[in-house]
């Protein structure tokens, strides 16, 4: 078909332009809580500052298909990467100020990015859908290593909280460079199928109608709810045993940098069974057992047990976004499902930075807070399975005006 792209022939600059792109989804978030007692904060004030990027995810990911309907995918990406590195120069040029507002914008940036990249990933990539969500989230857990590992140590070299905060606005500039060269390759170019001359076309899914859609916008908020309670208060858990201000953040970094073990590891997985509910078993019982060893294990130990954490949340996110891909007729479905999952699901995870460094305030200690993130861990399960299973949004669905979308 005429402006499709010719399977089997995967451009190596397009490959580099969505990981650079990928590396730069966590840096806002990443780079504050090693340094989060630095910045002249209450309790209160971090509890909202580390909840403000995953509410944002939430409320701006239901924007993305509209927005990516009228821009394009590639002119929406473009402009995502210019917000994504304003926002990081607005709180490191202004932070007395700026935290909050560059905060927001950088957070709002990745939302829409978060959302349209699986549609990229199901629509460009389908026959290699597994192994484009692992390279992916390897590029992501790489930058979140990095970011979390190095702004302490930039800290203390420089003295200075707005290099620390301002450096990660470079990736973000990169990533815009290079994803200059996208905007004219017909290969990312969105393709709307046109029917034939009065032939009727395919109604729209409707993604909220569906069970199968709901069991994974479920799991998606329950394991991000977990990933980002942990990623936003693990140095203060460890700074609170009396671990020091840089051996508590680069504990941070081997979080995220072990991870890629789980990137590779949960979509391999999931790929090599009749479904994916072996993947989010293991996932799940990885991180739980992660989570008992930061709670009961001693300072001496921390490595073994956010090395653990660390394969659990990086098995179980790739996971749930190939369930977005799998679990999609089509790339149209695709990016409503991630919407739908991340808008609904990011508003779910929002709850656990702020809940958890309430309680903490509250009760004095990080036991029950962390006894909470196994709580969830265990509501987990359920809604993982369900997901899992192999049954396509659409088959029980009901549609919602015409569409491009093929019958499931």
């Amino acid at each position: 078909m005429r402006g499709e792209p010719r399977r089997g022939k995967t451009p190596v600059l397009a490959v580099v332009a969505i990981l650079l792109l990928a590396f730069n989804l966590r840096l806002a978030v990443s780079s504050v809580p090693p340094i989060l007692a630095d910045l002249g904060l209450g309790q209160t004030g971090q509890s909202l500052l580390v909840t403000t990027p995953v509410l944002c995810f939430g409320l701006a990911a239901l924007a993305a298909p509209w927005l990516r309907r009228r821009l394009g995918q590639e002119q929406l990406l473009l402009a995502v990467l210019a917000a994504l590195a304003l926002g990081l120069v607005i709180r490191a040029v202004w932070p007395e100020w700026g935290l909050f507002p560059g905060t927001l914008v950088a957070a709002l940036a990745v939302a829409l990015m978060n959302v349209v990249v699986p549609a990229v990933v199901r629509g460009k990539f389908a026959g290699h859908a597994a192994a484009m969500t692992s390279a992916y989230t390897v590029s992501l857990s790489v930058g979140a290593g990095l970011a979390a590992g190095l702004t302490v140590p930039i800290l203390h070299d420089t003295g200075s909280v707005n290099l620390a905060l301002g450096v990660w606005a470079l990736p973000a500039g990169l990533a815009f460079v290079v994803w200059l060269t996208q905007i004219s390759n017909r290969w990312l170019t969105p393709t709307q199928p046109m029917a034939a001359s009065g032939t009727p076309t395919k109604p729209l899914i409707s993604v909220w109608s569906s069970p199968v859609a709901w069991r994974v916008t479920a799991f998606f908020g329950l394991q991000s709810l977990v990933y980002y309670a942990i990623l936003s208060w693990l140095p203060s858990i460890y700074r609170a045993k009396g671990d020091s201000p840089a051996s508590a953040g680069l504990l941070l970094a081997v979080l995220a940098t072990i991870g890629i073990v789980g990137n590779l590891a949960g979509p391999a997985l999931a790929s090599r069974t009749s479904d994916q509910r072996a993947a989010v078993i293991v996932s799940i019982l990885i991180t739980a057992v992660g989570v008992l060893g930061v709670l009961l294990g001693p300072l001496s130990t921390a490595v073994l047990w956010v090395c653990i954490l660390g394969i659990g949340t990086g098995a179980t996110f790739p996971v749930t976004l190939l369930l977005v891909v799998v679990r999609s007729p089509d790339a149209a479905t695709a990016v409503r499902l991630s919407a739908m999952a991340q808008g609904t699901g990011y508003v779910i995870a929002a709850i656990g930075p702020l809940a958890l460094g309430l309680v903490r305030s509250i009760s004095g200690s990080w036991t029950i807070p962390l006894l909470l993130v196994l709580g969830v861990l265990a509501l987990e399960i359920p809604a993982g399975l369900g997901a899992a299973r192999t049954r396509l949004v659409g088959a029980d669905a009901p549609s919602t005006g015409p569409g491009p979308a093929r019958p499931a």
